[in-house]
């Protein structure tokens, strides 16, 4: 018999359990289970010769930057239309040349301490309610509160904080860059 957890103020589910390297797992959301797809570099061929160009945190934006040979993934910006192209956000930090297990939506959970370490302004983790953009300046850190203003700039949503913990990934293209 599988176990079975009980929501906050909701029904009983079954408690989800990961399953493949790769796979779709399944998370328990407030109001039950909610489908996650997390992409390891090693589960698709055309991924295999993917790694990480540096070390990169957890809750970083991604984008597979093609300027490498082979290509490599590589910390997203929107000030640029190849780096504003992203796929997901890492699952979990990645080192230099290894794998990376880039999470492109559902629920992604961490610490305060690796939201801070990723988000522009961030003290006391992520802010409930507010949601997060692809930010566009490279010396700052790459998720931000505000929404790019500059025509220039790729407009990327990236999601929405839950809890000072919880991103929920929502990863849209607002706006396109202007030529």
């Amino acid at each position: 018999m599988s176990e079975v957890t009980q929501l906050p103020g909701g029904p009983q589910v079954p408690t989800p359990q990961a399953s493949g390297d790769g796979a779709t797992i399944t998370q328990l959301g407030t109001y039950g289970p909610v489908l996650t797809t997390v992409i390891h570099s090693n589960q698709n061929e055309a991924l295999n010769a993917i790694v990480a160009t540096a070390a990169l945190p957890f809750g970083t934006p991604v984008f597979a930057n093609p300027a490498t040979t082979p290509a490599k993934w590589d910390k997203a910006y929107a000030d640029s239309e190849v780096k504003s192209c992203v796929a997901g956000l890492l699952a979990k930090a990645a080192v230099q040349g290894g794998e990376c297990a880039i999470q492109d939506r559902g629920f992604l959970t961490g610490t305060v301490a690796q939201w801070n370490a990723v988000c522009q302004g961030a003290t006391t983790g992520l802010v409930p309610g507010v949601q997060y953009y692809l930010n566009s300046n490279e010396a700052q850190k790459p998720l931000t509160p505000n929404p790019q203003t500059n025509e220039a700039d790729a407009n990327v949503l990236l999601g929405y904080a839950i809890t000072p913990t919880t991103l929920k990934i929502q990863i849209s293209f607002l706006t396109s860059l202007v030529s």
